[in-house]
């Protein structure tokens, strides 16, 4: 296992999390110092790393991590002064991981339709616009 990760430590780092990371000084919000930016790009393995574990598939673990790259640019500034950046990153992105479980959990897959077509739901304004008709007048006409 130790060298399974140390392969993933060692092996080249995707161009569009690369890019990512360049990207993002252009951003809006962009107030990073160079360093927390080359803390980014250091921690790249291990985030991927970390989110492969958890993962197991290669493209939603790097959508973990660019999510995660994301947020810690978002709120770099919520990163105190001797923080461990790489800890840090981790806690983003697991949280976030299981952020995604537990909407998983609660979202029902209606690929037929089904279930959407059992809901049925009065329509408010149809209601409401009775109510409101003056005496004598009948929505229904």
């Amino acid at each position: 296992m130790r060298s399974y990760y140390a392969s993933m430590l060692a092996e080249v780092q995707p161009s569009t999390l690369l890019d990512l990371i360049a990207q993002l000084d252009g951003a809006p919000y962009a107030r990073a110092a160079a360093d927390f930016r080359d803390g980014l790009f250091a921690s790249l393995p291990g985030l991927r790393a970390f989110a492969l574990s958890l993962a197991v598939n290669h493209a939603a673990a790097d959508d973990l991590v660019q999510e995660t790259l994301l947020k810690a640019w978002k709120n770099q500034d919520r990163l105190g002064p001797g923080s461990n950046l790489q800890a840090w990153l981790c806690t983003i992105l697991r949280n976030h991981f299981y952020t995604d479980i537990r909407k998983r959990k609660r979202e029902v897959e209606d690929a037929d339709g089904t279930m959407a077509g059992q809901m049925v739901a009065s329509a408010g304004q149809e209601a409401n616009s009775v109510a409101a008709a003056p005496a004598g007048l009948s929505s229904r006409g």
